[in-house]
């Protein structure tokens, strides 16, 4: 039977890590499309910012909103960017 506050952080980790790819490519000139739609292929999820991205989102906004539906603390990701 699986531990669901396990499951829960693993997760959480798992969302981190995708929002963190996406900044890090952001923060490198890496075209953050390009790297979504790559993506996108596989994980419904990224293919949802990719296309609210194309329909001229904000890329700020749409981060943080992410962060909240996520329920992680944006600064968690931002501190490692810098």
């Amino acid at each position: 039977m699986a531990n669901p506050l396990y499951n829960a952080l693993f997760q959480t980790n798992q969302n981190v890590s995708t929002i963190t790819q996406l900044a890090q490519a952001m923060k490198n000139g890496t075209n953050p499309i390009q790297m979504l739609m790559g993506l996108s292929a596989t994980n419904p999820e990224a293919k949802s910012i990719v296309q609210a991205l194309q329909n001229g989102a904000n890329a700020q906004q749409l981060f943080y909103s992410l962060c909240e539906q996520k329920n992680i603390v944006p600064s968690t990701i931002l501190n490692q960017l810098k």
